[in-house]
């Protein structure tokens, strides 16, 4: 007697879905000798002083983290090799999707909605040089606050992942 594989099947599916990659970029100064930093500060959008949100708070720890892994260690602000500024930004994105696929010869079903997308920026500043050497972004779909918690980590996680830089 056969098993079904259909169960799963699906549950593989779903875990792939859910292990999907974030799309990241990343930049650095080809001149910098990235192993000789020990040492960060993070500063949100520069240090500008305002009332932190639990957004805020997630993105920072998750930065904290991050580069703690790395091997950094968190430090004052003036005694920190690089400082850490990060920012957001939002954006509207109309999609466009084919759910039901039809032959060419019947008419097709088209689904149009938006999405709210944000983009996760990273800078990391040589404080000796006052100058941008690396910096990471990732992009992803904003909807829900339960799932945005855990693709905050992730955002954090996969866009550190490319820091130190090998080139």
């Amino acid at each position: 007697m056969r098993k079904p594989v259909f169960i799963p099947l699906l549950a593989v599916l779903a875990l792939l879905a859910a292990c999907a990659r974030i799309p990241v970029r990343t930049d650095y100064d080809e001149g910098t000798e990235f192993l000789f930093y020990t040492s960060f500060a993070v500063a949100k959008d520069g240090g500008a002083r305002r009332v932190e949100s639990l957004s805020d708070a997630r993105v920072h720890r998750a930065i904290v983290e991050g580069l703690t892994a790395k091997g950094l260690a968190e430090a004052p602000r003036a005694q920190a090799d690089l400082l850490v500024r990060w920012h957001t930004r939002f954006r509207r994105r109309t999609v466009v999707t084919d759910p039901y696929p039809a032959p060419f010869w019947r008419p097709r079903r088209l689904e149009v909605y938006h999405v709210r997308e944000g983009v996760l920026t990273i800078e990391l500043i040589d404080r000796a040089k006052g100058r941008v050497v690396w910096e990471g972004s990732a992009t992803g779909v904003v909807d829900d606050p339960e799932r945005n918690r855990e693709n905050v980590r992730r955002a954090v996680a996969a866009i550190l992942d490319r820091y130190p830089p090998m080139h």
